[in-house]
């Protein structure tokens, strides 16, 4: 799906679809759910292990439809995700487009391995709060999550690469 399809997805996004309320600031890790979206195990495991060891519960999951069945899960979710842009079931934007209808107030971080200029500002201009080029420094990882937790989606706050 185009850029250009991934903006109509968010035109079809349903009115009744409020921002879900999230631990904000100051949240401990073991308040705050991490969905590792990623069709590599490697990956998944080392950013599964990274968080779980600074106390973050994790889902993981290595299609989209996982994510979506995970963030529309109105007793599960998660309060933020980690997204890889390519997987099985979906190669560009279009489902970040569909996540950030699902769950708007939710900061969503997309992971690549070829973070053109372009993908990363469209990636934004959907409302990803940042996207990381893979492989990346896991040392990064936890305070990404933290600033992504720490942002103001309604403000457009964004983040920047894995320091």
């Amino acid at each position: 799906m185009s850029a250009s399809s991934a903006r109509a997805d968010l035109a079809r996004c349903p009115a009744d679809v409020g921002p879900m309320p999230l631990p904000r600031r100051e949240a401990r890790p073991a308040d705050v759910r991490v969905l590792v979206i990623d069709d590599e195990p490697l990956i998944r495991w080392s950013c599964a292990e990274t968080l779980t060891a600074s106390g973050f519960p994790v889902i993981e999951g290595e299609r989209g439809e996982t994510a979506v069945a995970v963030l529309a899960n109105p007793d599960g979710g998660a309060e933020v995700v980690l997204l890889d842009l390519v997987l099985p079931d979906s190669r560009d934007l279009s489902l970040l487009a569909r996540l950030r209808c699902l769950v708007p107030a939710v900061p969503i971080i997309m992971m690549t391995a070829f973070p053109t200029p372009e993908l990363v500002a469209e990636a934004r201009r959907l409302g990803a709060f940042t996207v990381v080029e893979k492989p990346f420094d896991l040392n990064g990882l936890v305070p990404l999550v933290r600033r992504a937790l720490a942002s103001d989606p309604a403000r457009g706050d964004g983040g920047d690469a894995l320091e």
